[in-house]
């Protein structure tokens, strides 16, 4: 019996991490996955720069957080060395969607969570591939320009979105068929003055072109654009100069990725949210654990409550009302603490929350901030108040978080029994 032995794909790794065993973690993914690892672990901005001028890296890998700069600071010292082309993922366990979003914006490639590092090796293999295709279209481009006659043929055909604009004030030179199917506009009213301007959806993105029109490439792996209608769509646009009788234009090519924009946002969403409440759930809590258990943003202070009486309103008026009791309670924990405060579904009737550098005497003002928020809950609400049980923590760097949470737990417990002998007495 022939035993058939699966080929290992060769790939070079700039991995941006300031933890040797969150990266040893992103190795093993890739192995799995079949790839033949080379990488270089880097922890500082110099050191990245130093990298890159050094090495010729088929994917750079970054973590959010990190020791005197950020992941957005990584992605651009990228691009300014000239790497815009190499695919750029973020692997993190403590960001938001909207920060998210903010990073596909600014050109990185794809977003993962650290507690989902299955998918990486498939994102890996998937944004190589993407890679291949812009290289061979930014190929193409350069084969048109050497030959207008070639060019205008592939202009005039509708399944690329192509237009030319005039390099001084991105009016629209010329549109192709699939130009003005995308964005649902004729021919002559894009050629009527309209500009690159009138079809963003942010003034300011206008500048990603206008500061690269000297460039031979330019590529935007994500804006969003206005059609006719004001429908919103996510689109990913490769560009360069180009040259007819002496003139200088820029020409884009626009790919409309709306679809997989949507996808991408609903997943990470989901793989970090509660599905009813719409607070962070178990998994990005205990992630978010893990991380400051490092230490950086000490003083700390974890919030844990317990919804009191919500089997007794499943059982009597049922689970939609339960369910709704939940929301109010998910808006209330909201509306009492800061924003960028961790707020968590444990599961059932079992909320937490983690609140980064925030002493003793900060968490007790928290603790009579979220009280007297219930209070103006229940006087609007007499029907369906919400009762919480609550128990507080704090500790410092040399405590543990897992015991911090453990001890606020305990306090919770007992502000439970407290409050069921004063209802009772």
């Amino acid at each position: 019996m022939v035993q058939q032995v699966m080929m290992s794909t060769g790939l070079k790794v700039l991995i941006i991490e300031d933890s040797e065993d969150d990266a040893t973690l992103l190795i093993r993914q890739l192995q799995k996955g079949g790839y033949d690892v080379i990488y270089q672990r880097v922890e500082t901005n110099q050191e990245l720069i130093r990298a890159i001028e050094n090495g010729d890296w088929d994917i750079i890998i970054s973590d959010f957080r990190l020791p005197g700069f950020s992941g957005l600071q990584a992605l651009q010292t990228c691009q300014a060395y000239g790497v815009k082309d190499t695919p750029f993922i973020i692997v993190s366990g403590a960001i938001g969607e909207e920060t998210a979003v903010e990073m596909m914006r600014a050109g990185a490639h794809d977003y993962l969570m650290k507690d989902n590092l299955a998918r990486l090796a498939p994102v890996v293999t998937r944004e190589l591939a993407d890679a291949k295709i812009r290289s061979e279209a930014h190929r193409a481009e350069v084969e048109l320009r050497e030959s207008e006659e070639k060019y205008r043929s592939i202009f005039s055909s509708d399944y690329f979105a192509l237009c030319i604009l005039d390099v001084e004030t991105l009016e629209f030179v010329d549109v192709n068929e699939g130009f003005c199917k995308l964005y649902d506009y004729d021919k002559k009213m894009l050629l009527s003055g309209m500009t690159l301007k009138q079809l963003l959806e942010k003034d300011s993105d206008e500048s990603k072109f206008t500061s690269q029109t000297h460039k031979s490439l330019i590529y935007i792996p994500l804006q969003r654009h206005k059609k006719r209608d004001g429908e919103i769509i996510c689109v990913e646009i490769s560009a360069g100069p180009l040259e007819l009788k002496g003139k200088k234009y820029v020409t884009a090519m626009v790919r409309d990725i709306t679809s997989r924009v949507q996808a991408e946002e609903k997943l990470r969403y989901l793989s970090t949210h509660d599905s009813l409440t719409g607070l962070y759930n178990r998994n990005f809590f205990e992630t978010e654990v893990q991380r400051l258990e490092r230490g950086r943003q000490y003083p700390i202070s974890i919030f844990v409550a317990d919804l009191d009486g919500l089997k007794y309103i499943n059982d009597s008026l049922g689970h939609p009302a339960g369910d709704a009791l939940l929301k109010n309670t998910a808006n209330v924990l909201l509306n009492s603490f800061r924003s960028d405060d961790i707020i968590a579904r444990l599961g059932g009737d079992e909320f937490a929350v983690l609140l980064p550098d925030m002493d003793e005497n900060s968490a007790e003002e928290a603790l009579d901030r979220l009280k007297k928020t219930i209070q103006d809950y229940n006087l609007k609400h007499i029907t369906d108040p919400i009762e919480l049980s609550i128990g507080v923590a704090t500790g410092g760097r040399d405590d543990h978080i897992k015991d911090l949470f453990r001890l606020a737990d305990d306090r919770m417990y007992q502000d439970k029994i407290a409050r069921k002998k004063n209802r009772t007495s």
